[in-house]
């Protein structure tokens, strides 16, 4: 696979991934402000399913980066994957274990004091992997030189 590939492969997953997790936040808070016991079962059930698409996709973008980088000391490159295994961390040590376990308490109709500490839990961890994505995805971005030198001192 020719650099050109790889590019368009770490690009397309790395964004399947954010709006993935975007999705997974936004549809949280929406239904956990609007919704009722039977909406907050399908959120909760939709995100379990989703994590079938984000794993391929994260796993994908993070091959692909890796490739794309070699053997970069460029502090950059680094930032970018040191952010890469703090995602990770999180996404394995916490949203993976706290979205099954909060599908499984919606589906058992146990939405109380453990169901919301939980919820708080993953949606903490959820909004600081959607930051640190956005911090790689802006360094991608200046990698690429598609963001100009003005925005990158902003």
């Amino acid at each position: 696979m020719n650099r050109s590939m790889i590019v368009t492969l770490h690009a397309i997953c790395s964004t399947i991934a954010l709006i993935l997790i975007l999705s997974f936040f936004i549809s949280t808070v929406v239904v956990e402000l609007l919704g009722d016991p039977t909406s907050i079962q399908a959120v909760k059930q939709y995100i379990v399913y989703g994590i079938g698409a984000l794993v391929p996709a994260m796993a994908a973008a993070g091959f692909s980066g890796n490739k794309l980088s070699g053997k970069s000391k460029a502090s950059i490159v680094q930032e970018k994957k040191k952010r890469m295994k703090r995602i990770m961390i999180l996404g394995i040590a916490v949203l993976i274990p706290s979205a099954v376990a909060l599908h499984l308490l919606a589906q058992s109709g146990s939405i109380g004091t453990l169901f919301y500490s939980l919820q708080l839990v993953e949606l903490v961890a959820g909004g600081t992997n959607i930051y640190l994505l956005g911090q790689n995805m802006r360094a991608g971005l200046i990698l690429s030189g598609r963001i100009s030198k003005k925005a990158r001192q902003a």
